[in-house]
């Protein structure tokens, strides 16, 4: 059994309070107080690991930080240690802003741990860990309760998740009420996240407000103050479509896009002709595509591909444009695996690839691209990088020509005709 008072203070003490946004000085800030031997420093380096706030996500560095905090723990240390090992991963996976952690399938024989139910990934970690090395936890533990004791202490992760609890109807009856009341309280206490919730609350109208918007638009800016990046690019939108204040807005993108917000800087990017002479606007345009394609919109890379395909702004480049395309395609886009695949057929000399072109249309016609289907239906027409096959050449045109593709349904029409497949 593990000792009950350690998986309390792992709970609350440790994973709860949550670091929002962290700065590279408070990181390191931390890790200086973990190696002097600060198990609540440790511990909490271990939650940013695991769930990925303000700092790149890895399982192995999460249990690595926990494994020190358990050593570091008054009571229970050697049983804490069983379950860290580094090499013990799981993949979470989130839900909407509630971060709700899919249920772990436990099928090991002789496991007896409970399901601890609760969104927050780090609990998820511990549990899987325990369950991994067979060791039996306290079953029926309230978690609602833990956040109540936590909250009541000032912890204001442990209010946003109580917040969180009652707006999804989490183990409770779904409350909008009372989840305002602790989204208000954590908010008070500087969690951007309650911010910006409430926020979201007023915009959307689930509480009662006789001026909804000015008020959402004040919770994003303090949300957007205590850096949240989803909050600036709210309030972005709302100065862009609603207020119409084009400078207000690219100030608001420019917050998000500094904190990190890929679709704050795609957004900083598609409007700069808006504001910047036809000369110079690519120029600025292309650094924040570029900055958002890094930090992971496909869509921004493929714009970016478009502007070095089309030359705008005397920025003609193929080559950086395809490796802009192939980094969208390697994230899935069926866009970007289409285009790409086009530019293999189109190249000329050397630079033609049908085996490649067949890859990457595939690839694209797999994830619902109908271009990419009938531009593969062709290639089997013709067998270019396939052997022909008229059979396979239909079924690929088909799905282009039903998403209304002229060109498609003539393509196919004219291989009836020609009798090269039976009707």
């Amino acid at each position: 059994m593990l000792n009950k008072g350690l998986l309390k203070w792992v709970l609350v003490g440790g994973f709860v309070s949550g670091i929002l946004g962290a700065k590279a000085q408070d990181i390191k800030s931390l890790e200086q107080a973990c190696e002097r031997g600060d198990a609540k420093s440790c511990m909490e380096l271990g939650n940013m690991y695991a769930e990925g706030k303000g700092i790149k996500q890895d399982y192995a560095k999460a249990i690595s930080f926990y494994k020190k905090a358990c050593a570091l723990a008054n009571t229970g240390g050697n049983q804490c240690k069983m379950f860290v090992k580094k090499d013990r991963k799981r993949v979470l996976s989130h839900k909407n802003h509630g971060q709700k952690s899919m249920a772990l399938q436990r099928k090991q024989k002789h496991s007896t741990v409970s399901t601890i139910k609760e969104e927050q990934p780090s609990t998820t970690v511990l549990s899987a860990g325990l369950s991994q090395e067979g060791i039996t936890i306290e079953k029926n533990i309230n978690i609602k309760e833990l956040y109540e004791k936590a909250c009541n202490m000032g912890n204001s992760m442990a209010c946003y998740k109580l917040g969180d609890m009652h707006y999804y109807g989490k183990d409770v009856k779904q409350d909008y009420e009372e989840a305002l009341e602790y989204y208000q309280k954590a908010c008070r206490m500087g969690n951007s996240l309650a911010c910006y919730k409430l926020g979201d609350m007023h915009y959307y109208g689930l509480v009662k407000n006789r001026d909804l918007l000015a008020m959402s638009e004040f919770l994003y800016q303090r949300a957007c103050t205590l850096g949240n990046s989803m909050a600036c690019h709210k309030l972005g939108e709302i100065s862009y479509y609603i207020n119409q204040d084009l400078q207000k807005a690219l100030e608001n993108y420019q917050k998000a896009c500094n904190f990190g917000d890929p679709n704050g800087c795609y957004k900083l990017a598609t409007i700069q002709g808006e504001v910047i002479s036809r000369e110079n606007r690519y120029i600025k345009a292309i650094e924040f595509y570029q900055r958002a394609c890094n930090l992971g919109n496909t869509n921004a890379c493929i714009d970016l591909a478009n502007i070095y395909l089309e030359g705008k702004g005397n920025q003609r480049n193929i080559p950086r444009a395809m490796d802009l395309l192939q980094k969208a395609c390697s994230m899935d886009n069926p866009m970007a695996c289409a285009s790409l695949g086009n530019l293999y057929i189109e190249a000329k000399g050397d630079q033609r690839n049908y085996s490649k072109a067949v890859e990457l249309l595939r690839k694209a016609c797999d994830g619902g691209n109908a271009f990419a289907c009938g531009r593969l239906g062709l290639m089997y027409v013709n067998g270019n990088g396939v052997m022909r096959d008229y059979s396979k050449a239909v079924v690929l045109l088909e799905k282009d020509c039903n998403m209304g593709n002229a060109l498609a349904c003539a393509d196919l029409g004219n291989i009836y005709s020609l009798g090269l497949v039976e009707k």
